[in-house]
């Protein structure tokens, strides 16, 4: 499915290449993470947990947060997405004008209660207008092939093995808009089990008689 998309991106891009060669780069603000909930180590609480997240600015700049495993120590980079890249972004973001539409409405909700895959936010704001997020998980048959694309093209930009490690920073703030957006549909987290009866009498066995 990545192969024939990424085919069918340069195939739209050659023919049409011209048009879009002749205009500038989008003003777009593009964040995008993936998370999920999972039990606590007493199996008694749901956590948040960001495995990745990316900001790219309308100069092409780009920071980034990435895991290697859900609960090691995050890494920083930081780093410039190269004109090509920055086209093929734009082609999917402006208008969305070579692929299918990105739908704000429609998308189901994800399915908390029987699916532990991440989830994934897609969340810009191109030329001044209103930011657009779109919250989704990473399936063919409930996602539309554009965001896959997308989501496919920023995963490789997030852990290529050649990136500027930089400090920490915090998105704190970010996260806690993350986790209201998640937790809407979340399934409650597990009863714990009662407290032993102190008051039951126990069962004493019978005195033996010689």
């Amino acid at each position: 499915m990545k192969l024939l998309l990424t085919i069918s991106l340069i195939i739209i891009l050659s023919a049409r290449g011209h048009t879009l060669e002749s205009k500038n780069f989008l003003n777009a603000d593009l964040k995008y993470s993936s998370y999920l909930w999972h039990l606590n180590q007493d199996m008694t609480d749901l956590e948040f947990s960001l495995f990745s997240y990316i900001h790219i600015d309308s100069s092409g700049h780009y920071e980034l947060i990435r895991h290697t495993t859900l609960h090691d120590n995050p890494q920083y980079f930081a780093g410039t997405l190269t004109d090509s890249v920055r086209k093929i972004i734009d082609s999917i973001l402006y208008r969305n004008k070579y692929l299918p539409e990105i739908r704000k409405d429609g998308l189901p909700d994800t399915p908390l209660l029987v699916y532990d895959g991440f989830t994934y936010l897609l969340d810009y704001k191109i030329n001044g207008k209103e930011r657009t997020k779109v919250q989704y998980i990473n399936s063919s048959l409930r996602t539309p092939d554009n965001i896959l694309f997308l989501t496919s093209l920023l995963d490789t930009i997030i852990f290529k093995r050649q990136a500027n490690k930089i400090d920490s920073f915090s998105i704190g703030s970010y996260i806690d808009t993350l986790k209201k957006i998640s937790s809407y549909n979340l399934p409650p987290p597990p009863k714990r089990p009662p407290p032993p009866n102190i008051s039951t009498i126990k069962f004493i066995p019978p005195k033996s008689h010689k």
